[in-house]
């Protein structure tokens, strides 16, 4: 257990955030709208998940409304002392499911952020993550209930197992907000698809 959940979560938020290319995504209902000229189109969004599965929580003391797995718990701040002793590389609130081979995550890190600051997270971050061990499914821009994210969705490949990932950047209230969904490849088909409507569900209160 301890070692799944590591790897989610180290996947999720560090090794998981990676850019491959400058897109426009605008999430609406069941749509990817590709703004840039050269982009792919792509017209729907596959295996579009039971939403009786989620139910609508705040996070981040009320700061933020979104969708979360029936079955996911916060991880106590005990245990994420224990896994992550070094505040720079803790999540600031985790939900997993009992395996924590799924998880959820949020770090409203201490840097201060404005929307010029997503575009810095963008660059840097691409050429960190570029590697053929990532294999990048789509990136971009997005507007998510009228407030601006980084979004990248990709899937991660290691020695033991593939990790799916929807990493996504915001500003909330003045400082950046780093989150990421990710599920291991054991886990596909029970829990994969629920990313796409966790990320169209986020709401800054």
């Amino acid at each position: 257990m301890k070692e799944n959940f590591k790897k989610a979560i180290i996947t999720s938020l560090f090794l998981g955030i990676a850019f491959f290319s400058v897109k426009s995504i605008n999430y609406s209902d069941e749509i990817y709208s590709f703004k840039s000229a050269n982009a792919a189109k792509i017209t729907s969004i596959d295996g579009k998940a039971n939403t009786d599965k989620l139910t609508k929580r705040k996070v981040l003391s009320g700061k933020i409304s979104i969708l979360i797995p029936k079955s996911f718990e916060l991880m106590s701040q005990q245990d994420l002392l224990t896994y992550y002793p070094l505040e720079d590389n803790r999540p600031t609130e985790l939900y997993s499911n009992e395996a924590t081979n799924v998880s959820l995550s949020f770090n409203h890190t201490k840097t201060e952020a404005n929307s010029e600051s997503l575009a810095n997270v963008q660059v840097a971050l691409e050429k960190t993550f570029d590697t053929p061990e990532t294999a990048i499914l789509k990136s971009g821009m997005v507007t998510i209930n009228d407030n601006e994210f980084y979004v990248i969705e990709l899937i991660m490949k290691d020695a033991e197992t593939d990790v799916y990932n929807i990493i996504f950047a915001t500003i909330l209230e003045g400082r950046l907000l780093i989150g990421g969904y990710d599920c291991q490849k054991i886990m596909y088909d029970e829990y994969k698809d629920f990313g796409k409507e966790i990320l169209k569900s986020i709401e800054i209160n």
